[in-house]
């Protein structure tokens, strides 16, 4: 016969066991939240450190990727490495939306903008979010001192970082063929940093595949290269079937 002692312990240690079972199913969700948000901040980090290093990403898989991502800017933190990588890879995929005449292109540009905000709230210094900021704003709402004024800041906070000044010269480039002004300075000097410092053979390349106007800008930058470094960009263009002498001219 159970002694009474012994019975109190049981029935105490049922309506126990409900609450630590209760108490260990809520930290296994936790658990498994944190670590499904932690794969999905590695997925994301993975994806945007193979933008950055010039890999060719599937476009399709690319703009899928960001709309499953696109809640991810309401709640990442200012200590979270993840704010850098959503901005890659939402201004990657809102270019493939843009160039592929997508329909959902204003609503990720706004997405983009919100999440280009957050990060340079985080990080002002961060370059590449301002020439993000500019290209966005002005696809947004055309050219406007605000855009300018972040074109300015991305190439004094990150003057030289390749993929950065490649981006940023790519909306320099726009603008200046369609006749905006107020930024020509910022222009020369990218355009020199590019010349001096890329790869010669993207140099020669860019050079190729640019309108004669901008073949212009750059034929002198080429020229004043040393003597090495010109060989192999005037031997890339050769081989790319353009005459350097002719280029440039209209």
């Amino acid at each position: 016969m159970i002694s009474t002692p012994n019975r109190r312990m049981d029935i105490s240690s049922l309506l126990v066991r409900p609450a630590l079972y209760l108490a260990m199913l809520i930290i296994l969700m936790n658990a498994g939240l944190s670590l499904k948000s932690a794969a999905r901040s590695s997925d994301l980090r993975d994806l945007a450190a193979s933008i950055e290093g010039g890999e060719r990403i599937d476009p399709v898989y690319l703009v899928d990727f960001a709309h499953s991502r696109r809640d991810y800017v309401s709640h990442v933190t200012c200590s979270d490495a993840s704010t850098r990588a959503v901005n890659t890879v939402l201004l990657a995929a809102i270019e493939v939306i843009t160039s592929t005449g997508g329909t959902n292109a204003h609503g990720m540009t706004k997405i983009g903008l919100d999440a280009l905000v957050a990060r340079l709230m985080c990080n002002p210094l961060d370059g590449n979010a301002w020439a993000g900021f500019a290209a966005l704003n002005s696809a947004m709402v055309g050219l406007t001192d605000k855009a300018l004024q972040a074109l300015k800041l991305s190439g004094w906070t990150t003057p030289n970082e390749g993929w950065v000044l490649s981006a940023r010269l790519g909306l320099e480039t726009k603008l200046y063929l369609n006749g905006a002004s107020g930024y020509e300075d910022q222009y020369s000097a990218d355009l020199r940093r590019f010349v001096t410092y890329g790869a010669p053979k993207q140099v020669a390349t860019t050079f190729v595949d640019m309108p004669s106007d901008v073949q212009a800008l750059m034929k002198p930058l080429i020229e004043s290269q040393s003597v090495d470094r010109k060989k192999m960009m005037l031997a890339e263009v050769d081989r790319l079937g353009v005459i350097f002498a002719t280029a440039g001219m209209k």
